[in-house]
C-alpha cells in the first residue's frame, strides 16, 4: 500500500509530435460536438503563422521566442491545430471545461517573481479558463514537464508530470462521456457529474476487492468458485446483486451515482456483512436501516440538511461503508484542526450518528469523490499526497474506485489480513499513522514502511 517517489517514476520521455497529435485530437473532438460543425472554418495548423504571432519575449525583445522557448516545445507549438482569428472564448476554442488552448500572447502571463528561481523557463501552456492572471497548465522547459500553477505560491517538483499524460486524461474525458457540450448552450463545455464509464469501473473496482478476500477466506471455497464462474458467463441469479435495496436508498436521499453502486454491486458470497477493510463492512439493507430508522429528525444532520436548504441532493455527504466506531465530540476548546471532520469544512454535520467510516463527498462536478474518516475523526487518510491534481484546475477528493483499489492492494500485498469474518483489525489500525504532511507512514511488524497516501499518477480516475 504504497507508491514509489516521483524520482522513481518512469517518466515518458516528451515527444512534441506525439504530444501534438493528442492536442489535436481533443480540439477534434470538441469541434465535431458543436452542432453544423461541417460549416466551421477550417482550423490552421502552427501558432507562429498567426499574422499577429509575437517573434521575441515579451520582457526582451532581443531574444528570439524560438530561443527562449527551445526546440522541443517550439516543435510542439508548431504541429497543434488552432481557430484562426478566434475574438476570444468563443464556441470554436471551447474544448475544456477550465483550460483555453495554447496561446503565443499568454505565454508569460504570469510573473515570473511568483516563481521559484528553478522555474526560469516556464510558461503557461494552457490557461485557466477562470482565472486568467493567476493559473493554468504551466510547462517547465528545463525538465520539459507540466503541472497546474495555482498562484500565488509555486509548484513543487513532485508536482510535475509529463505532458503527455495530461493530455490523454483529457482524451479520455471526451472520450467517455465525462466532459460534453452543453447544446443548450453550445459556446459551454461542462462536466457530467458522473457518467457510465466510472460507474462502471467502480462496480469492477468492488468485484476485484471482493474477489480479493473471498478467495483468502478460510473455508470449502469450491462452490463460491463455481459461483464466480457462473457470474462471470452471466449465469448468476440477480438476487447476487445488490447491497441495499433501492427504495431504502430513495428514502433517504441517497445520491443517483451511490444508488445505482450500491443496487448493482455484486454481494459477497461468503458472508454478507463481509468487513472489506480494517472496522469498515459492506452494508446490507438491514443494516442500512437498523442505522437510519433510529436517526431522530432533530438530529444534527438531519438539522444542518433543513438549515442550509439543501435541495440538490446530489452534494450531500452520505455514508458508504460504515464503522461502528463512534466519533467523539469535540470540546469547542480543542484547538483547530483542518485534518478534523469536525473542522474540514463542517462535515461534521453530516455524519450519520457520529459513525465513522467512508463518507461520499460529491461535488457539482464529480459525484463519485469520498472521504474516509476515522474513529478519531481524521479525514486525511486515502487521499492524494500531491498538492493538485496534474490534470485539473482544482483538487478534487479521492473517487470511490480509487478507494476500492487501494484497499485490493492492501488485501493482495498481505499488509491486511484475511480471517472467517473478511479483513481483520479495526478502526485503531489508521490511528497509528502520521498527517499527511509527515508521509502518514507506518513500519509494519516484518520492516514494510505503509503509506496511506494515493498517487494521482497510478490513478484510473480522472
Amino acid at each position: 500500500m504504497t507508491s514509489p517517489t516521483p524520482s522513481e517514476y518512469t517518466w515518458p520521455k516528451f515527444s512534441p509530435s506525439t504530444c501534438a497529435a493528442l492536442h489535436n485530437k481533443l480540439v477534434q473532438r470538441a469541434r465535431t460536438s458543436i452542432p453544423d460543425h461541417q460549416n466551421l472554418p477550417a482550423l490552421h495548423r502552427n501558432l507562429f503563422t498567426l499574422s499577429d504571432a509575437p517573434t521575441t519575449h515579451p520582457d526582451d525583445p532581443s531574444t528570439d521566442i524560438h530561443e527562449y522557448l527551445g526546440e522541443p516545445l517550439t516543435e510542439f507549438l508548431s504541429l497543434i491545430d488552432h481557430v484562426p482569428s478566434d475574438p476570444g472564448r468563443s464556441i470554436q476554442s471551447t474544448f475544456l471545461p477550465f483550460a483555453d488552448p495554447p496561446n503565443l500572447h499568454t505565454l508569460w502571463r504570469f510573473s515570473e517573481a511568483d516563481l521559484d528561481n528553478r522555474y526560469n523557463h516556464a510558461v503557461l501552456l494552457y490557461q485557466d479558463t477562470f482565472s486568467h492572471n493567476t493559473g493554468g497548465l504551466l510547462f517547465d522547459a528545463a525538465t520539459e514537464l507540466v503541472c497546474w500553477l495555482r498562484l500565488p505560491g509555486f509548484p513543487k517538483e513532485d508536482d510535475l508530470v509529463p505532458l503527455e499524460v495530461v493530455l490523454r486524461k483529457w482524451c479520455q474525458m471526451w472520450e467517455v462521456g465525462k466532459i460534453w457540450r452543453d447544446l443548450e448552450a453550445p459556446e459551454q463545455v461542462r462536466f457530467r457529474r458522473w457518467c457510465e464509464w466510472e460507474l462502471e469501473e467502480t462496480l469492477k473496482a468492488w468485484a476485484k476487492l471482493l474477489d480479493a478476500i473471498e478467495t483468502r477466506m478460510p473455508g470449502d471455497s469450491v462452490g463460491d468458485a463455481k459461483s464466480q464462474s457462473g457470474h462471470l458467463s452471466g449465469a448468476d441469479d440477480d438476487d447476487t446483486y445488490g447491497l441495499v435495496d433501492a427504495s431504502l436508498l430513495t428514502r433517504y436521499r441517497y445520491t443517483s451515482f451511490l444508488i445505482d453502486f450500491l443496487t448493482l454491486a455484486r454481494r459477497s458470497r461468503r458472508k454478507p456483512d463481509l468487513q472489506i477493510a480494517p472496522g469498515i463492512t459492506s452494508f446490507t439493507s438491514s443494516s442500512f436501516e437498523s442505522l437510519y430508522n433510529p436517526e431522530s429528525p432533530n438530529s444534527v444532520r438531519q438539522q444542518t440538511i433543513k438549515n442550509r436548504a439543501m435541495e440538490n441532493d446530489e452534494v450531500q455527504p452520505l455514508l458508504i461503508f460504515p464503522s461502528p466506531a463512534v466519533i467523539p465530540v469535540r470540546p469547542d476548546a480543542a484547538r483547530r484542526n483542518e485534518s478534523n471532520v469536525d473542522d474540514a469544512g463542517q462535515f461534521g454535520l453530516f455524519l450519520l450518528d457520529r459513525r465513522a467510516g467512508l463518507y461520499s463527498q460529491p461535488d457539482l462536478d464529480f459525484a463519485s469523490s469520498v472521504s474516509f474518516i476515522t474513529a478519531s475523526g481524521c479525514s486525511e487518510h486515502f487521499q492524494h499526497r500531491r498538492r493538485g491534481c496534474p490534470w485539473l484546475a482544482r483538487r478534487r477528493s479521492s473517487s470511490l474506485r480509487e478507494i476500492l483499489e487501494f484497499w485490493t492492494v492492501g488485501v493482495e500485498t498481505g499488509v491486511w489480513e484475511v480471517d472467517e469474518g473478511g479483513v481483520k483489525g479495526g478502526m485503531e489500525w489508521y490511528e497509528e499513522f502520521g498527517r499527511i504532511a509527515d508521509g502518514s507512514m507506518k513500519t509494519l511488524d516484518d520492516g514494510r514502511e505503509v503509506s496511506l497516501q494515493l498517487d494521482w499518477m497510478f490513478s484510473g480516475s480522472f
